[in-house]
């Protein structure tokens, strides 16, 4: 494969039981992949990989309960995330740890602590290696198969929801207000909540929610926060999965009118096609909701 992988156009999967750990990858990789997802045990590695699905995956190999060879092995039996590469991180490799892992076809091992141009160098070495798909896979043809509409959607969705963040986070003048506007934002809420806890601003007390997070920053740093993390996101959209999110908004417009003539409605609509099974999936929105309005 020739160039220069684009990391900017993945999303990552971060695995580890020690959150500071999860908090480390996450500040290396912001502003350089499209989206980061956190998970804290192998179980919810799985269930991450199957829905919203990750293009990569960072794994700690020593956990409890379920180690990080144990999720390979898991993720390897499912057909639809065989291929998804997958990175092992770990203070304590072993030569039994690093054979054990290339039989399961890992063969990027590194070691804790990390540094920041290791790891973008060696996602970009493991993406590299990933098996392409033959040229007539790759036709406009696919673009009707189900799993590529839902992951579509779910980026449109995340398009439209950073749009109006980057739009609307210099209005915002209360609490209650930039509570409103990053409501369902997950991501960024443990964001703001962790910035709030950082040596910065930490104070006597750890906050635990978004309003608390909020009161310790004040209303200018969070609109700050907000507007740097929207328009990174926003920096981080190719041409190409702009003109495929611009397609699936025009048909959903032209298809459910009244319901996408309301941002609430679109992002709706674009929820239930990101996360509709197959069959709902290939219909669109109305038939897992035939009577929605």
């Amino acid at each position: 494969m020739s160039g220069e992988i684009d990391l900017q156009s993945i999303t990552v999967l971060g695995v580890d039981d020690t959150p500071d750990n999860l908090d480390l990858l996450e500040d290396y990789l912001e502003g350089e992949v499209w989206n980061f997802l956190r998970a804290r045990s192998g179980e919810e590695c799985i269930r991450l990989a199957l829905d919203p699905g990750a293009d990569i995956i960072l794994l700690d190999l020593n956990m409890p309960n379920m180690n990080g060879l144990s999720v390979v092995r898991s993720l390897r039996a499912i057909q639809r995330l065989q291929q998804i590469p997958v990175i092992l991180q770990t203070a304590y490799a072993s030569k039994e740890n690093v054979l054990a892992a290339s039989r399961l076809g890992c063969t990027h091992i590194l070691a804790k602590p990390l540094s920041r141009d290791r790891l973008l160098s060696e996602m970009r070495a493991c993406l590299a290696e990933r098996p392409r798909p033959a040229a007539d896979e790759t036709s406009d043809g696919d673009r009707s198969d189900p799993r590529v509409i839902a992951h579509t959607a779910r980026q449109t969705r995340q398009l439209v929801q950073n749009t109006r963040l980057a739009d609307n986070a210099d209005g915002v003048a209360t609490v209650d207000a930039i509570q409103d506007l990053i409501s369902g934002e997950t991501a960024l809420g443990e964001r703001l909540i962790r910035v709030a806890n950082s040596p910065t601003y930490a104070g006597r007390h750890r906050v635990r929610t978004v309003v608390q997070a909020v009161v310790r920053l004040g209303i200018v740093e969070t609109r700050r926060l907000i507007r740097k993390a929207s328009d990174r996101m926003l920096q981080g959209v190719d041409s190409d999965r702009t003109l495929k999110s611009l397609d699936l908004l025009e048909s959903i417009t032209r298809l459910f009118p009244e319901r996408a003539a309301t941002e609430e409605g679109l992002l709706g609509l674009l929820e239930e096609l990101g996360r509709a099974p197959t069959s709902a999936a290939a219909q669109g929105p109305a038939a897992a909701s035939p009577d929605a309005g």
